[in-house]
């Protein structure tokens, strides 16, 4: 068992927290605060809207340094820090993804010193809006994505809530019921490809729109979607599984079900980084390596399944295309991935333009379906979707409510959801809420990291739980119900129990 002076986030190396902390300032704040800059001397028609370009420097300046605060000091919050802290391993997860997502990015530092290119402040829904209200917008993201720090900080430093007592006990008959658990996922997926006419009919179905496709199944796919971790975990309590071929046919294939059945690319490759995560814990060290392989592996996957997708848009019949998997194309394939990433479109800065002069607040109707989640929509036809679907119907959409939405649903930032439902306050007291819970996470983690359902527990939250957002929340409870119900299928759990953790040997947790 951990002692409480070790460091169970894994230690940073020195050297390491300076290359990450120059790596940030090079190319991350310096061509960013390069490009605001380049604005204020441009020829064009901001010259007179400095002070608002000078505002959104100073605010994304600030959001930046607070940022890049838990890498430089040893203890934040009085726990000390390292690779895997809640405010560490998300943010160079995010450094790493924006590499792959555009390598040339490496080369910005040195373009921006010769060459400064301005900032280009644009926005799809802003035609016709003068260049002061465009940046003002702009202006408010900033105060805002640094006020939501703030408030994050401050829940994180001042939540005193100790982790609530648990006891653990060793898994009992782990290889059989895992492999059973394995199979009734597989029956489902195969119910689920049957209802929906095959492989071919269920990727064309989800290219069509995934809500529309799975609406009546959700709680069906949350089994399929959940049921990778379920091998991360019998890696985490059996290291050496992971030498076992059975235990990669079982993994790879609960994530193939993925995309052929809920049609997600995240859901396919997302269980192999919390792999590496769960190895990192477990071995202690960084495999620099193995982390770039995976990632560019990641990306090939994302194009080459996003082709798969797309098909069925481009056909005379709708059906899905798998000739990408004959003619694949590994450089083909990392472009169509940057382009489907970077494409992608967002909804933040519409709802911090459009609310609330264009369109109300909504108090609190995107988190409904949060404490509705065990509510299924066949019971509740007309129950609140996430920020997504609301944004997809009301800014983009221009309906005056999100009743009876069906199509895409355009993401938004934790952020701009928290600013939509309850103004300024929500920001605050959403981000305030997220920080005390990461606290609680941290406290939790540090008292029993030496079982694997807590690890598997943490990984999945620092990951899955990238904000206050009901998209993010709604899919975390799952995941945590999904958890809590395998370590009582294992034997980890046992609510009814009267044994004793103090008796029991705690090497035969991991």
């Amino acid at each position: 068992m951990f002692s409480k002076n070790q460091n169970v986030f894994v230690p940073i190396p020195r050297i390491w927290r300076i290359f990450i902390i120059i790596f940030i300032f090079i190319w991350e704040i310096i061509p960013s605060v390069f490009s605001y800059l380049a604005t204020l001397k441009s020829e064009d028609n901001l010259l007179g809207h400095n002070l608002y370009i000078l505002l959104i420097i100073f605010f994304f300046f600030c959001t930046q340094i607070l940022k890049t605060i838990p890498l430089v000091v040893n203890k934040f919050g009085g726990l000390k820090t390292g690779w895997l802290h809640p405010f560490i391993l998300p943010n160079l997860v995010g450094l790493a993804t924006g590499i792959l997502k555009n390598p040339g990015s490496l080369l910005i530092p040195f373009i921006m010193w010769f060459n400064p290119t301005p900032f280009f402040f644009d926005y799809p829904l802003f035609a016709g809006w003068s260049q002061q209200d465009i940046l003002a917008v702009y202006l408010k993201e900033s105060y805002l994505n640094f006020f939501s720090i703030i408030a994050t900080y401050i829940g994180f430093i001042l939540t005193k809530i100790q982790p609530i007592k648990i006891k653990f006990y060793p898994p009992r008959q782990l290889k059989p019921k895992i492999i059973i658990v394995f199979v009734i996922a597989l029956a489902i997926g195969f119910y689920l490809l049957q209802l929906q006419g095959g492989i071919t009919e269920s990727i064309s179905n989800i290219g069509k729109g995934r809500f529309r496709a799975l609406e009546n199944l959700r709680h069906f796919t949350a089994i399929i979607g959940l049921t990778p971790y379920v091998f991360i975990l019998w890696y985490l309590f059996r290291n050496k599984i992971i030498a076992k071929w059975y235990f990669w046919v079982m993994l790879l294939l609960s994530c193939t079900l993925q995309f052929i059945i809920i049609g997600s690319r995240g859901g396919t490759v997302f269980p192999l980084v919390v792999l590496t995560i769960s190895w990192i814990l477990i071995n202690k060290k960084i495999p620099i390596i193995r982390i770039i392989a995976l990632g560019l592996t990641i990306l090939v996957l994302i194009g080459l399944l996003g082709e798969i997708r797309k098909s069925s848009w481009s056909t005379t019949d709708g059906r899905a295309d798998f000739s990408a998997l004959m003619e694949f194309n590994i450089s083909e394939s990392l472009q169509t991935a940057q382009e489907d990433i970077q494409s992608r479109p967002n909804s933040t800065l519409g709802i911090f333009g459009y609310v609330p002069n264009r369109v109300n607040h909504l108090w609190g109707e995107t988190y409904v379906g949060v404490v509705t989640f065990f509510v299924p929509r066949f019971i509740w036809k007309d129950k609140p979707r996430g920020v997504g679907a609301y944004a997809g119907a009301m800014i983009w959409g221009g309906r005056d409510n999100a009743k009876n939405y069906t199509a895409a649903s355009i993401p938004a930032s934790a952020v701009a959801e928290a600013y939509w439902n309850f103004s300024f306050p929500g920001v605050f007291i959403a981000f305030f809420i997220f920080g005390s819970y990461l606290r609680w996470l941290a406290n939790f983690f540090q008292k029993y990291s030496n079982y694997g359902l807590v690890k598997i527990f943490y990984i999945i939250t620092i990951f899955s739980l990238n904000g206050p957002s009901s998209t993010s929340i709604v899919p975390y409870i799952q995941q945590v119900i999904f958890i809590i119900l395998l370590g009582i299928i294992l034997g980890v759990l046992r609510p009814f129990s009267k044994q004793k953790v103090s008796n029991l040997n705690y090497n035969s947790f991991r």
